[in-house]
């Protein structure tokens, strides 16, 4: 017999010898009482007493378990000669092997569910390792999520919130989503049946106890979802700085400019844009396209359009690159100050009977919600987007996603998923199924 002193006792044979290390780290948890015979059994090398009558024990055999398909372990039994009780060696350490398995394949199921891989995808993959139904691979990864305890977030002044519409089979939900500004930390998200201003009202109120009881003013940025400005007032008894998002409102803009609009109308989109953020290269080249258009003496209908076409191809050029060039020099847009806007806006106004009904409406808006929509330029370091929340939204449930999830567990799944990435806490495993797979051939060779 091999002895290793506090640890397991290895019975020297050609079958195990060879396996010493693997057996010493499976077994590392027992003294050295314990043997694992040639046979390939594990018990005491002297039997216990009887836990019923106290007489000393005799080796009485083994009971064999298998792991998955993948070993077989024998454990010792034991039989008294005096009352007839029968005993079976502790399988703690067979359990810990299993749990070993199953959270290497629980780590796999969920990096697999993070990128989006169905059940049935990840059922395919296993079939390469151990066959395991899209049933049990559902079961297991909603159980090692659910099981999951996410750090607390950090304090917060500044914050985001927005709803991401994703579908529970054919049933539209709302996901209900709080991120702290500062950190980028969801702050919660809840999926619900309807974004009601009462249901709104209640996630709020549940989940910003503190900020709300709070008497430092509170930054919340969200699009100009109807109804917000009267909430978020109500729910912090004003002592809020409401933000409306400046990135929302050019999308908003740009969807009432068809793509095929003429030159000028893409001037006057721009001139929109330029309010809160400097446009004035784009608007420079349009100006000049413009000017271009007027200079030139179109034969007919038909050569004016292949112009344009040629013209919105160009300035469409034009804005990649000037997107590169801001990738290049990582620099972002820049946001106007307070006083920039205010001078943009009311030459903008004082125009606004040149402009079509649609932009004097959009400018109408605009004014109407000044305040909302200058707040950033009013706080040092605020965001002027919902952007972080976006993104957020992007990375954690993406557009074909948050259409095929068929439960509302689902989606709530999907979304701690998310969260857990974030925090690092899926894709880096302990140990590999390599490694497990080692640890398992002396039981594979005794079996």
């Amino acid at each position: 017999m091999l002895c290793v002193p506090t640890m397991t006792i290895i019975a020297t044979n050609f079958l195990n010898l060879p396996f010493a290390h693997q057996l010493v780290d499976a077994f590392k948890e027992y003294s050295n009482e314990y043997e694992f015979t040639a046979e390939g059994v594990f018990r005491r090398t002297i039997p216990p007493a009887c836990p019923q009558c106290g007489k000393q024990m005799c080796h009485n055999g083994s009971n064999k378990y298998h792991i998955l398909g993948l070993a077989t372990i024998k454990l010792g039994r034991y039989h008294c000669s005096k009352c007839n009780q029968s005993l079976q060696e502790s399988n703690i350490f067979l359990d810990n092997m299993k749990l070993e398995i199953s959270r290497i394949f629980a780590g796999l199921y969920q990096v697999l569910r993070y990128h989006d891989v169905s059940y049935e995808g990840i059922s395919d993959v296993m079939d390469y390792l151990i066959p395991q139904s899209s049933d049990t691979i559902c079961r297991r990864f909603s159980d090692s999520v659910a099981s999951v305890q996410l750090p607390e977030t950090s304090p917060i002044q500044v914050i985001h919130y927005d709803e991401q519409h994703p579908k529970a089979g054919r049933c539209q939900k709302y996901r209900l989503t709080l991120l702290n500004g500062m950190t980028h930390e969801v702050i919660a998200e809840e999926v619900s049946d309807n974004k009601s201003q009462k249901t709104i009202k209640s996630f709020f109120e549940s989940n910003l106890k503190h900020v709300i009881k709070s008497s430092t003013p509170v930054f919340i940025v969200t699009d100009q979802g109807k109804g917000y400005a009267e909430l978020i007032a109500d729910v912090f008894n004003g002592n809020a700085i409401h933000q409306y998002c400046t990135f929302h409102l050019n999308q908003n803009i740009a969807k009432e400019f068809s793509r095929k609009c003429q030159m000028k109308d893409e001037l006057v989109k721009y001139k929109l844009f330029n309010i809160f953020y400097n446009r004035e290269e784009e608007l420079n080249y349009l100006k000049g396209v413009c000017e271009e258009e007027a200079s030139i003496s179109f034969k007919d209908r038909n050569e004016k359009h292949e112009w344009l076409k040629k013209a919105k191809i160009r300035f469409y050029d034009f804005l990649h690159e000037q997107e590169l060039l801001r990738r290049r020099t990582h620099k972002n847009l820049r946001l106007r100050t307070y006083y920039e806007s205010y001078v943009i806006m009311n030459r903008l106004l004082n125009n606004s009977h040149s402009f079509s009904p649609i932009v004097q409406r959009r400018l109408d808006k605009i004014q109407k919600d000044w305040n909302h929509f200058t707040a950033f330029q009013r706080v040092d370091d605020a965001p002027a987007t919902n952007n972080a929340i976006e993104n957020y939204y992007s990375a954690s449930l993406k557009g074909q996603s948050k259409k095929q999830l068929r439960t509302d567990r689902g989606i709530n799944l999907h979304m701690k998923l998310s969260s857990m990435r974030r925090f690092d806490m899926i894709g880096k495993p302990k140990i590999t199924f390599l490694e497990v797979i080692l640890k398992l051939i002396p039981f594979r060779a005794a079996g």
